[in-house]
């Protein structure tokens, strides 16, 4: 059984001082679209405890963008099965989620036996998640350790500390959801670095990201500006999406938003008669995975962030 409490303790004792962050009601609103695809009859996920966290806050974010429901549950399926073949079929026993908000993948996927997964986000964040699985009485499926950290500093260090367990030198699974686009190109660049510095060969890291199209006020700029109102304006997009980690040596493969609606039966249907062709710089986003290759076999010229 989870102890909450020690949990709570340990997350307030090795985080720093971290500002309020409206960041934190995008946890909210993750919340609020993974308890509405947990209502569907033919639901791509269970998440029985979504609706608890989401919150008045959450649920104003879905009504403002109600498509986000099942693009956000898109991206949570695509990513669950990313993790379980990383433990099943690649045998991975160290799990990472960066910025896990109101993720409850440690309470809802059928982990296999030995996994540890690494939780790190803002202290509050993790309490709240660890005290309403407490009261609902849900166990976690896993050994799941929580870290208070801001991800745009040194983190690092509370992830090495030798009382968490974590183990370098081991392969791991790392999975960067929903976070890059709110982080500025250095942020980016360097969070990346410390994922790679951190991973061995074999380990496996799945992110998404979003097209530069999408962060053009031409084409969004009342969504955009909605954003930078609720004080969580999006920084970061690209159109080479596999370069930032195959950069950094690790072996890539982009799937596009349109890809994974085919691959779970969502995509939009298409209308009679003859379809235009597609703006090569449309809006777009997209789900990587990539694996971590041995050090003989990194490119010449690896990007060093600067």
């Amino acid at each position: 059984m989870l102890d909450v409490e020690n949990a709570v303790a340990f997350t307030q004792s090795c985080e720093a001082s971290i500002p309020d962050s409206r960041l934190d009601e995008t946890a909210n609103w993750v919340a609020a679209a993974r308890a509405e695809e947990s209502k569907r009859v033919y639901r791509l996920f269970d998440d029985p405890l979504a609706n608890l966290l989401a919150g008045e806050a959450g649920f104003s974010w879905l009504a403002k963008y109600p498509h986000s429901a099942n693009s956000l549950a898109i991206r949570t399926r695509f990513f669950d099965d990313f993790l379980v073949e990383a433990t099943l079929s690649h045998g991975i026993r160290q799990v990472v989620i960066l910025a896990s908000g109101f993720d409850m993948r440690s309470w809802r996927i059928e982990w296999p036996e030995g996994v540890r997964l690494f939780e790190l986000d803002r202290k509050e964040l993790l309490e709240k998640k660890c005290s309403t699985a407490e009261a609902s009485g849900a166990l976690p499926l896993c050994r799941p350790t929580f870290i208070g950290a801001d991800l745009t500093v040194d983190w690092k260090n509370l992830l090495l500390d030798e009382s968490v367990g974590f183990d370098p030198a081991t392969p791991s699974a790392w999975l960067i959801e929903g976070l890059l686009v709110y982080l500025d190109d250095w942020q980016v660049g360097s969070l990346i670095d410390d994922v790679t510095m951190l991973s061995a060969a074999g380990s496996r890291i799945g992110i998404d990201l979003a097209s530069r199209a999408i962060l053009d006020p031409r084409r969004n700029f009342t969504g955009l500006k909605e954003l930078r109102v609720r004080g969580c304006p999006w920084l970061f997009g690209t159109d080479e999406p596999n370069r930032l980690l195959e950069e950094r040596g690790w072996d890539t493969t982009v799937c596009e938003f349109e890809e994974a609606e085919q691959r779970y039966g969502r995509r939009r249907p298409m209308s009679y008669g003859r379809a235009s062709p597609e703006p090569k710089d449309k809006p777009n986003s997209f789900f990587v995975t990539a694996a971590k290759l041995p050090e003989s076999e990194f490119p010449k010229s690896a990007y060093k962030n600067g």
